[in-house]
Protein backbone atom coordinates (compact mmCIF):
# COMPACT_ATOMS: atom_id res chain seq x y z
CA UNK A 1 0.00 0.00 0.00
CA UNK A 2 1.45 3.36 -1.03
CA UNK A 3 1.18 6.23 1.46
CA UNK A 4 0.12 9.65 0.27
CA UNK A 5 3.27 11.74 0.10
CA UNK A 6 3.22 15.45 0.86
CA UNK A 7 4.15 17.74 -2.02
CA UNK A 8 7.78 18.86 -2.31
CA UNK A 9 8.62 21.75 0.00
CA UNK A 10 9.90 25.05 -1.36
CA UNK A 11 12.54 26.83 0.71
CA UNK A 12 14.06 30.25 0.17
CA UNK A 13 17.83 29.70 -0.15
CA UNK A 14 19.87 31.02 2.78
CA UNK A 15 22.07 34.06 2.34
CA UNK A 16 25.41 32.90 0.92
CA UNK A 17 24.00 29.79 -0.77
CA UNK A 18 25.23 29.29 -4.32
CA UNK A 19 23.76 26.55 -6.50
CA UNK A 20 26.23 24.44 -8.46
CA UNK A 21 27.13 25.68 -11.96
CA UNK A 22 25.38 22.75 -13.64
CA UNK A 23 22.06 23.48 -11.88
CA UNK A 24 19.26 24.43 -14.22
CA UNK A 25 15.77 25.58 -13.38
CA UNK A 26 13.75 22.56 -12.35
CA UNK A 27 16.73 20.18 -12.39
CA UNK A 28 17.64 18.34 -9.16
CA UNK A 29 21.03 18.61 -7.43
CA UNK A 30 22.39 17.46 -4.09
CA UNK A 31 23.02 19.58 -1.00
CA UNK A 32 24.16 18.85 2.54
CA UNK A 33 21.45 19.80 5.00
CA UNK A 34 21.37 19.92 8.79
CA UNK A 35 17.90 19.10 10.07
CA UNK A 36 16.17 18.32 13.33
CA UNK A 37 12.94 16.46 14.00
CA UNK A 38 10.47 18.48 16.06
CA UNK A 39 6.83 17.64 16.73
CA UNK A 40 6.72 15.12 13.87
CA UNK A 41 8.22 17.53 11.33
CA UNK A 42 11.67 17.97 9.83
CA UNK A 43 13.09 21.39 10.57
CA UNK A 44 15.84 22.46 8.14
CA UNK A 45 18.52 24.35 10.04
CA UNK A 46 21.12 24.85 7.31
CA UNK A 47 21.90 24.03 3.69
CA UNK A 48 25.55 23.53 2.69
CA UNK A 49 26.57 25.10 6.01
CA UNK A 50 24.53 28.27 5.43
CA UNK A 51 22.02 28.83 8.25
CA UNK A 52 18.40 29.37 7.29
CA UNK A 53 18.06 31.55 10.39
CA UNK A 54 20.61 33.90 8.84
CA UNK A 55 22.25 34.93 12.10
CA UNK A 56 23.05 31.64 13.83
CA UNK A 57 26.54 30.17 13.30
CA UNK A 58 26.54 26.43 12.71
CA UNK A 59 28.08 24.20 15.40
CA UNK A 60 30.88 22.74 13.28
CA UNK A 61 31.46 25.82 11.15
CA UNK A 62 34.07 27.54 13.30
CA UNK A 63 37.18 25.87 14.66
CA UNK A 64 39.09 28.04 17.10
CA UNK A 65 42.85 27.64 16.88
CA UNK A 66 45.13 28.43 19.76
CA UNK A 67 48.28 30.25 18.70
CA UNK A 68 51.25 29.29 20.84
CA UNK A 69 54.49 31.18 20.31
CA UNK A 70 57.64 29.34 21.19
CA UNK A 71 59.58 30.96 24.00
CA UNK A 72 63.30 31.31 23.22
CA UNK A 73 65.57 29.34 25.55
CA UNK A 74 67.65 32.35 26.65
CA UNK A 75 68.12 36.10 26.21
CA UNK A 76 70.50 35.67 23.24
CA UNK A 77 67.98 33.47 21.40
CA UNK A 78 65.22 35.99 22.16
CA UNK A 79 67.33 38.81 20.74
CA UNK A 80 68.15 36.84 17.59
CA UNK A 81 64.45 35.93 17.14
CA UNK A 82 63.47 39.59 17.39
CA UNK A 83 66.14 40.68 14.88
CA UNK A 84 68.23 42.59 17.42
CA UNK A 85 72.02 42.33 17.11
CA UNK A 86 73.54 39.96 19.66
Amino acid sequence: MMMDMPPPQILIPPVGFTPPPEAESGKSFDVVARVSFQDGELVVESINGESLAGDMPMEDEFVEEEVVEETPADLGAAMRASGLPV
